[in-house]
């Protein structure tokens, strides 16, 4: 499929309300076969507009929020899951971890094999989905964390040694000549710097096959948790998992604003939604009652940005 080049950016500010004109698709709608098509009801909107419609909408959609310590019971088949949110393919039996495609039983527990990924570091969310009880009331109802930072489109089964090398490790895109080693299963699943000392910095790259993947989840807690429009119709409990997010905070430092929503856009390109996001996306509405609108609409992405397209 032949790319498009970025040509030009506007940015503008997130509670700005404006009225950006008609956008370019940058890789059309990714509406699943048989599926109302929910989103498209935006298709002429941009900008900061785009955005605000957006929030709003999944507030509206998003009935169940389950918590931190119930997310394992959704991966795994279990007595309370017939089916898991993460199944490899057609294969009911097995679960897909996230950045390597290993594959477990989806009988199996996570201890030893596979733990909770916050593809948005928790340390980089502004105490959003921290895991200190103490540091505000985002944590309600005594049955563990909830919000962005148990968001079943947020967490992601990922293989614990992995995991545990990524930490709070920042996305980044390694240069010619910078030097990097890579870690997992598959060449490239992780590129991460090495410091003076022989461990790791705070850049990671994760394999192409999943930049897409991570764009579109990193869009959609953006838009979703961030304070924006007007949320007072919203009861205390669910404003209380909308902060200040920054997708600066994500990256490495070294990014602009700027070049973050263009890499962004990059991803969000080079690796095309797949029938994996597209099974996820309707397996995960059926529990919280919501959508990933960037899963269904990939174009939204550079749309909300306003950034323009040939």
């Amino acid at each position: 499929m032949k790319k498009s080049k970025i040509t030009k950016s506007v940015l503008l500010p997130l509670c700005a309300f404006a009225i950006v004109g008609s956008l370019v698709a940058c890789n059309g709608g990714g509406g699943n076969k048989g599926q109302p098509d929910e989103y498209g009801v935006y298709a002429d909107d941009g900008g900061p507009e785009l955005m605000i419609k957006l929030h709003t909408h999944l507030l509206d959609k998003h009935t169940t929020y389950t918590t931190y310590a119930s997310v394992n019971s959704y991966v795994q088949v279990s007595s309370r899951n017939a089916v898991s949110i993460d199944q490899y393919g057609n294969d009911a039996s097995k679960i897909e971890l996230f950045y390597t495609s290993k594959t477990y039983a989806s009988t199996t527990g996570a201890s030893g094999h596979w733990n909770r990924e916050h593809v948005w570091a928790c340390a980089s969310s502004a105490n959003l989905w921290t895991h200190d009880s103490g540091a505000g009331s985002h944590y309600v109802d005594g049955n563990g964390y909830t919000g962005g930072g148990s968001d079943l489109f947020h967490i992601r089964p990922c293989d614990s040694a992995l995991n545990t090398d990524r930490g709070s490790g920042k996305f980044y895109e390694f240069q010619p000549g910078e030097e990097c080693y890579e870690i997992g299963d598959k060449g490239g699943i992780y590129k991460l710097k090495v410091d003076k000392t022989g461990g790791f910095s705070t850049k990671c790259e994760p394999a192409n096959e999943y930049k897409g993947d991570i764009a579109r989840i990193l869009m959609y807690l953006y838009v979703h948790y961030s304070k924006i429009g007007d949320n007072s119709k919203y009861s205390a409990k669910v404003q209380d998992y909308l902060g200040g997010l920054n997708l600066r905070s994500v990256f490495n430092g070294n990014y602009s604003l700027e070049q973050v929503q263009q890499l962004m856009v990059k991803w969000n390109k080079l690796d095309p939604v797949s029938d994996t996001e597209k099974n996820r996306n309707n397996t995960v509405e059926k529990i919280q009652g919501n959508r990933n609108p960037f899963v269904d609409h990939p174009e939204y992405m550079a749309r909300c940005f306003s950034i323009y397209e040939e």
